[in-house]
């Protein structure tokens, strides 16, 4: 999906990242608006060219998640504001492509993965959700099939659009608990 153009910060500040021109290596960096440089809280390199998606700010501004691949496998990680790596969100060999939506409430994160499920095609994306601790992870929408989502603006609902190569797309909603409605054909407006 596009880059979301979104203010990063509050008044008093804002996080963006900064890519080296060999893309090797990435820094988050935190721009306070009353200074005049800005401060790397994160830095990462690898041998390869580094993929990088925008950092998700929580519980004020006093925390952030970062999506990486420092393992080798996409997952997201939870970090103070300034820098200091509180855990690891998701862990293991499948790759977390998105982060959705955030209850920050329940300090639950709604993302998007594909290859966790063993004996399924490794490319269907599914929804699952995780505490930021990274216990409790849970597949939201059901297996065996291709989705794409798109959350509610609180994160309590999404629309999944799913298929197959053998099957036409269909249309349902999935509470953020995994209670399913729908199943109607795919709409033009939901398809494109």
């Amino acid at each position: 999906s596009p880059y979301k153009r979104v203010w990063l910060g509050d008044e008093k500040g804002f996080y963006f990242e900064r890519i080296s021109r060999d893309m090797k290596k990435i820094e988050v960096c935190y721009l306070n608006v009353e200074s005049d440089s800005a401060i790397a809280v994160v830095r990462e390199e690898m041998n390869t060219s580094i993929e990088s998606k925008p950092i998700y700010p929580v519980n004020n501004g006093k925390q952030f998640i970062q999506w990486s691949e420092r393992t080798g496998w996409a997952m997201l990680y939870l970090y103070d504001a300034d820098g200091t790596l509180k855990n690891a969100i998701t862990d293991g060999a499948y790759h977390v492509e998105e982060v959705l939506a955030v209850n920050e409430k329940e300090k639950k994160v709604y993302f998007t993965a594909c290859g966790y499920n063993k004996g399924e095609n490794p490319y269907y994306m599914h929804l699952y959700s995780v505490n930021f601790d990274g216990s409790g992870l849970k597949q939201i929408d059901e297996s065996d099939m291709n989705s794409t989502f798109l959350p509610a603006a609180d994160g309590q609902a999404f629309v999944a659009t799913s298929s197959r190569v053998d099957t036409a797309p269909v249309n349902y909603v999935y509470s953020k608990n995994g209670k399913k409605t729908g199943g109607a054909p795919c709409m033009k407006v939901f398809c494109e």
